[in-house]
C-alpha cells in the first residue's frame, strides 16, 4: 500500500467513524452537526485502519503521535496550527508527527495484510 493510499484511507476512516456515531469523546451534538461526505472503504478496511490507529496510540513510545493522527483525521477542520495550539507544539513538529503516524499505520496495515495471505 502506498503512503498516499494510507492517507486517503485514514481520511475515509474518519468519515466512517463519524458516520457510525461511535463515541469518540466528542459530544453527540458535535457529531450531529457534521454531515459525513461519504466514504468508500468497506467496513473491514475501516476496521483495519481503526485497529492500526488504536495500536498506534498504545504501542508507540510517543502516544501523542497516535492522538495527533486520530484528531487530525477525525476532525477534518483541524489544521496543523490548530493541533499545534491544542498540544502546545510547533506546527512543523505536528506535521512531522502526523507523517510518522501515517507511515506507522501504513506499515501496520501492510504487515497485517501480508500475514493473512
Amino acid at each position: 500500500m502506498s503512503f498516499q493510499t494510507t492517507e486517503r484511507n485514514l481520511k475515509q476512516w474518519g468519515y466512517w467513524k463519524r458516520s457510525h456515531g461511535i463515541h469518540l469523546g466528542y459530544g453527540e451534538s458535535a457529531l450531529a452537526i457534521r454531515k459525513p461526505i461519504g466514504y468508500t472503504l468497506t467496513d473491514d478496511e475501516a476496521l483495519a485502519v481503526d485497529k492500526a490507529v488504536s495500536e498506534l496510540k498504545v504501542r508507540t513510545s510517543n502516544s501523542m503521535i497516535g492522538s495527533l493522527v486520530e484528531d487530525y483525521f477525525l476532525e477534518p477542520e483541524m489544521s496543523y496550527l490548530d493541533l499545534a495550539s491544542r498540544y502546545k507544539l510547533k506546527k512543523p513538529k505536528v506535521r512531522e508527527m502526523i507523517l510518522i503516524g501515517v507511515g506507522w499505520v501504513d506499515a501496520r496495515i501492510q504487515n497485517h495484510t501480508e500475514t493473512r495471505l
